[in-house]
């Protein structure tokens, strides 16, 4: 298989990043399937080990929501990797409004993208006859299909995990804004990734990079984290106003109480990604119910709870139905 030829001398660049360059290519079937290659460049911070780790793992791992692999290239001269095309690039591409002309991802979409994620990522985690922590869980690393379907890529820092079920870093890895507080002392578990996954979730209800700091220096989760703490304040202080509104609070408080349990500064009371999956189904149906009853955003949810401070311990008194709450009722989706 000529790259040359399938990538048009890779004259189409549809995306870049710290290992190289990704082109648009046509493999020479009867249906013309569109590819996305991924060569490895010279001074690429994947190198050799990273790119036969990735080659492994895809070969290991199959998943509705993990990017397929079709082949690899391994010569001398070129290191490259050949995926399924992602017609509409990533989650962080829509979220910044790259992608959408001038259309956001609406409240239902971004759920659906999130559990889809989630789905991959338990994968990892405890599907499939091996382990794996994913180390480097982004938006960007989420791909997704002409009909939106989220797909996580980028397994070639993904790394195997031992009974020990804790590994020890030798070098820092992780993306800002992102990455567990964990890696600061050498360590990383499954737990990182539902740290990072966390972040995801913020950055689903607020539209905001988390690799981009305020002008105080504080990332999207401690800036998050430092709002909803104010006095009075509301959920509605946080979400991404290009919402306009379109959503049931019920079910963005849900993902807002599961996105602060995920991003615990401890690992050890961070829920798993089975669990994850299973709350953001029940965010799903809240979601689905709204729609389908033809309710107004606020009817789900008593109005005291939109200018109450997210703090639990604040409400105990108060009539308003926390995450565990609403999860509690209605059957399992499954």
């Amino acid at each position: 298989m000529e790259l040359e030829s399938i990538t048009q001398n890779f004259t189409i660049q549809i995306g870049k990043g710290g290992f190289g360059i990704v082109f648009a290519g046509t493999l020479p079937d009867e249906n013309g399937t569109k590819v996305a290659v991924k060569k490895m460049s010279n001074d690429s911070d994947q190198g050799p080990k990273e790119f036969l780790t990735e080659v492994e793992n895809l070969a290991m791992l199959h998943h509705r929501n993990l990017v397929s692999l079709v082949g690899y290239c391994e010569a001398h001269d070129c290191l490259a990797l050949v995926y399924e095309f992602m017609s509409q690039g990533t989650l962080s591409d829509h979220l910044r409004g790259k992608r959408s002309q001038g259309k956001t991802l609406s409240w239902r979409q971004r759920l659906q993208i999130s559990f889809q994620t989630a789905e991959g990522l338990n994968y990892l985690h405890q599907g499939c006859s091996v382990r794996y922590i994913h180390r480097d869980v982004k938006s960007s690393n989420v791909l997704l299909t002409d009909d939106l379907t989220a797909k996580v890529s980028d397994l070639g820092i993904a790394r195997l995990l031992s009974n020990q079920k804790t590994e020890t870093l030798a070098t820092l890895c992780g993306s800002e804004g992102y990455m567990d507080p964990y890696f600061a002392m050498g360590f990383v578990t499954q737990k990182s990734d539902v740290y990072s996954f966390g972040v995801i979730l913020l950055e689903i209800i607020t539209g905001e990079h988390p690799g981009v700091r305020g002008p105080d220096g504080v990332i999207l989760a401690e800036r998050v984290r430092q709002t909803m703490a104010e006095q009075n304040s509301g959920i509605e202080k946080i979400i991404d106003a290009r919402l306009q509104g379109d959503y049931s609070l019920d079910s963005v408080w849900c993902v807002y109480e599961l996105a602060r349990e995920c991003t615990h500064d401890d690992p050890q009371p961070r829920p798993t990604m089975e669990a994850v999956v299973t709350e953001l189904k029940n965010a799903l149906k809240m979601e689905d119910r709204r729609h389908k009853n033809g309710q107004n955003n606020h009817s789900m949810i008593s109005i005291q709870s939109i200018n109450m401070n997210s703090n639990p311990a604040k409400r105990t008194n108060q009539n308003f139905r926390t995450a565990s709450d609403i999860i509690g009722h209605g059957p399992d989706l499954r």
